[in-house]
């Protein structure tokens, strides 16, 4: 007989395999004597109850077969049994019916189910703790993405830039690291790329603004700023970067450098600048730029000789400006000094690099004014000024003022003595202004005045007025207004000696940084130097010069520019022209770093020589200043720079004009290159026959008859003065001023 199922009931443990909790019975001896025993040699069904059937062997005990004993084949015992119910669950309810997988008691165990009457059934809980039967496993709800608060209840998939979580049984997205859900939208998950997007910076909500002049970005989740090219973020604002303010070379000064030190003042809240130098004022033909930190830096490659324009944008860190400075002009020597210094002054009113021509006449207060080109100067005036409410007759001295308002342009002076006043016309991209912007007046003004040097350093030339009569020298500042109507100091000398009939404020002698003021004495044949210094010159640093020969009138012409010797620094060049019966004489002092030298051997000409002067141009291009004397005899004496002794034999230019006594020499002046051919070029007044000749420079010199005859129809005596420079004294037949061109050099560091 077949013996019934067992009942078997497995438990559930949390660290154990399934137990039997109920012990199989034990049947007996069947009828037919076999003892009761497990089937186990079963590969199919193990552990079956042995139920006799007609197929048993001959002995009737069924407990050796070794796979089935069946006609089936399939699993032990008859083929016909519908219900069979395995304690391992690999049959369940029918043959082959799996409860759970994986062939042992553990598996189904660790499911909590049984077989039961031919049902899988979940016979305990889940290890009696947060566990939960779901879908034949035990799953922790509170946590399970596919079951989360409750069995089938499945977490929806991770949206954009989340992951998925549950959480008590709560389904929730989480933002990945450095992402956010920052439009509360559900479909398109956490959107906002924390790290840099410019609304939600670090967080939600937290947006960057762009200041003013500037745009905002998000980096590593903070706000930053950038601000346009030509402005600095300054307190998270985004400041304009202002230009630097140039002091040196000074506008149309000269240097002795080919690789010159360049000089400015910084904006506040700048901490450098990048520098342009170029060829054309426009900057269209750059021929070098750097950028440095601090107030000052030369070019790292050398500059061939000629006129060169330069500006600078201010720079914070990195950033630079957008606003540039105003252009300025310089020329750069064939010679390299041991003194990197600049100096000296030209007209170019116009600011083109060409040096420009200015003339008075003895006879209008009128000047007239040419501009220098390509081919030389134009015959024909670019135009002529007259000072508003003087007189129009009378004398019209004229000289450069350098550039006194720091714009880049040469500025102009003419003195008028019939008015006592000394009226400055601004040079401008267009000429020089219709009107004065600045008039000096004062008892005996208009006849000595020298500008185009820098007393106290502050990067604006400055203007020196000299009244013989009153033994006095009035030094006024320059500004970005032009000159200062209160004089900064007025130097005296003694009373008797025509002190301030000669005056000069252009050159740095003793390389201090500061021009000097040279001031002549000639009734007293002296010469009183004042250095510089940033307040400006003073009584107490005078050195007084002697000439040589009593009543020489030595003082009557001087100059303190030009480089002559080579060394880098100004030289003092004094005339006298009544040195003798015969001669007249021109005496050079070296300037050094302890201020003047010894007197160089005494030049002598012809009677009358030196009673005008100008030494800031360089004729032969050899890179030093040469030396200019007008004469009383209608001749020009010209001495040629040199590194060692000056030629005792000086070159004479002889009166082109044709006329005895045309006064051919009374003005001279050492003009600049008016061609921008690389020589400097020489203008020399003939007032009698109402002209001024051009006379262009060469290697060798000066050799030929002049280029240009430049003429003012309407006015007589055309040439009295001739700009680059008028320093006059007295006039020995007429008692006009005698002229003269001086240099500032300031040293480099």
């Amino acid at each position: 007989m077949r013996l019934p199922y067992p009942w078997i009931v497995l438990a559930l443990a949390s660290s154990s395999a399934c137990s039997l909790e109920h012990p199989i019975y034990n049947p007996g001896v069947d009828a037919a004597g076999d003892l009761p025993t497990l089937d186990v040699s079963d590969a199919m069904d193990v552990n079956l109850p042995d139920v006799p059937d007609a197929s048993d062997v001959a002995d009737g005990a069924d407990v050796s077969d070794a796979v089935a004993d069946t006609p089936d084949g399939v699993s032990t015992d008859v083929s016909d049994v519908t219900t069979v119910d395995t304690p391992d669950g690999a049959s369940c309810g029918a043959l082959g019916q799996p409860c759970c997988t994986g062939g042992a008691l553990t598996p189904c165990a660790l499911s909590g189910l049984a077989c039961v009457a031919g049902v899988c059934t979940a016979v305990l809980p889940c290890d009696g703790g947060p566990l939960t039967f779901c879908s034949g496993v035990c799953v922790d709800t509170t946590t399970s993405l596919d079951n989360c608060g409750s069995c089938g209840h499945a977490c929806p998939p991770a949206a954009s830039n989340t992951t998925a979580s549950c959480a008590a049984g709560t389904c929730s997205a989480n933002c990945n690291t450095g992402f956010g859900d920052c439009n509360h939208v559900a479909s398109d998950g956490c959107e906002a790329t924390l790290a840099t997007d410019l609304a939600n910076c670090g967080s939600c909500g937290h947006g960057c603004v762009a200041p003013a002049h500037g745009v905002a970005n998000c980096a590593a989740g903070s706000c930053a700023s950038t601000c346009d090219p030509g402005y600095a973020l300054t307190g998270g604002v985004c400041v304009s970067i202002a230009a630097p303010r140039l002091l040196a070379p000074l506008s149309t000064a000269s240097t002795t450098s080919q690789r010159p030190s360049l000089h400015w003042s910084l904006a506040a809240g700048t901490n450098g600048a990048r520098v342009d130098i170029c060829r054309d004022r426009a900057c269209t033909m750059v021929a070098t730029s750097y950028t440095v930190t601090g107030t000052h830096g030369a070019p790292t490659v050398t500059l061939t000789p000629g006129v060169y324009f330069w500006r600078a944008v201010g720079a914070v860190g990195a950033a630079l400006g957008s606003v540039y400075s105003p252009t300025w002009e310089f020329v750069v020597g064939a010679h390299n000094a041991a003194v990197d210094a600049s100096g000296g002054t030209f007209v170019d009113d116009n600011g083109d690099g060409y040096a420009d021509v200015v003339a008075g006449a003895y006879s209008t207060t009128t000047f007239t004014y040419f501009h220098g080109g390509p081919t030389g100067v134009s015959a024909t005036a670019a135009g002529t000024r007259s000072p508003t409410g003087s007189p129009s007759s009378g004398q019209g001295y004229v000289t450069s003022a350098g550039d006194v308002n720091g714009d880049g342009y040469a500025d102009v002076l003419l003195g008028v003595p019939s008015a006592s006043a000394v009226y400055v016309y601004f040079g401008g991209a267009s000429g020089l202004a219709a009107t004065a912007a600045n008039i000096l007046t004062g008892t005996g003004y208009g006849v000595a005045m020298a500008g185009g040097g820098d007393v106290n350093g502050d990067g604006y030339a400055d203007v020196i007025v000299g009244v013989a009569s009153a033994g006095t020298a009035t030094v006024f500042l320059g500004s970005a207004a032009g000159l200062q109507s209160t004089p900064l100091v007025v130097l005296t000398g003694a009373s008797g000696s025509s002190f301030g009939v000669s005056v000069a404020d252009d050159g740095d002698i003793n390389g201090d940084g500061y021009a000097d003021v040279v001031v002549g004495a000639s009734l007293a044949d002296r010469v009183v130097l004042f250095t510089g210094g940033p307040t400006g010159p003073s009584a107490g640093s005078a050195v007084t010069l002697v000439g040589a020969a009593i009543g020489s009138r030595f003082g009557i012409a001087v100059a303190d520019g030009g480089d002559v010797n080579g060394d880098g620094y100004a030289d003092v060049v004094v005339g006298a022209y009544n040195y003798s019966s015969t001669a007249g004489s021109v005496t050079v002092y070296p300037g050094g770093a302890t201020g003047l030298g010894a007197a160089l051997p005494t030049l002598y000409g012809t009677t009358g020589t030196g009673i005008v002067l100008s030494t800031s141009g360089d004729i032969n291009g050899d890179g030093l200043a040469d030396i200019v004397a007008g004469t009383t005899h209608d001749q020009v004496f010209v001495e040629y720079g040199s590194f060692g002794t000056l030629s005792a034999t000086p070159t004479y230019i002889a009166d082109p004009t044709g006329t005895t006594g045309s006064s051919f020499g009374y003005a001279v002046a050492l003009l600049g290159d008016t061609n921008r051919d690389g020589y400097g070029d020489l203008g020399a007044g003939a007032l009698i026959v109402g002209q001024v000749l051009v006379f262009h420079g060469a290697s060798g010199g000066i050799t030929g008859a002049p280029a240009e005859t430049l003429t003012a129809p309407g006015s007589t005596q055309f040439g009295l003065s001739v700009a680059s420079r008028w320093t006059p004294g007295l006039h020995p037949r007429r008692g006009h001023g005698v002229r003269s061109t001086m240099r500032t050099v300031r040293p480099r560091g």
